[in-house]
């Protein structure tokens, strides 16, 4: 082999291994791109997470705020009833009163007849 060949053969070499280092910083590029899809896709993870909190946060302050409301109306319908309840005792109260008066009325007509008919039978 003569010299100028030799040289062309090294020279070959020498660009055919710079061409693997160029393959090499190729692939780490590529290599860093797919890193960098990745931490996105991981952010973009932790996004949908944090939304979906969100979501969950605001359903629960909804069955927390209804929850509210229903205790509310058990307090009012309580209330009306206790009312409801105090006035039936009162109309039964009432009611007892009216029949002892009716009563003692009877007793007194009764009374008043059987000294009427003591009178006459005297």
């Amino acid at each position: 082999m003569n010299f100028r060949a030799l040289k062309l053969t090294g020279q070959a070499f020498d660009l055919t291994g710079e061409r693997y280092v160029t393959e090499g910083k190729k692939a780490k590029a590529y290599g860093a791109g797919l890193d960098a899809g990745i931490e996105f896709e991981k952010a973009k993870a932790k996004l949908y997470k944090y939304h979906t909190q969100v979501e969950n946060t605001e359903q629960a302050e909804s069955h927390y705020n209804l929850a509210v409301k229903r205790t509310g109306v058990v307090e009012k319908i309580n209330e009306y009833a206790e009312e409801e309840l105090d006035e039936t005792l009162e109309k039964s109260r009432i009611k007892a009163e009216q029949a002892k008066l009716q009563r003692k009325s009877a007793e007194n007509k009764l009374s008043e007849l059987q000294k009427q008919l003591g009178e006459v039978a005297s």
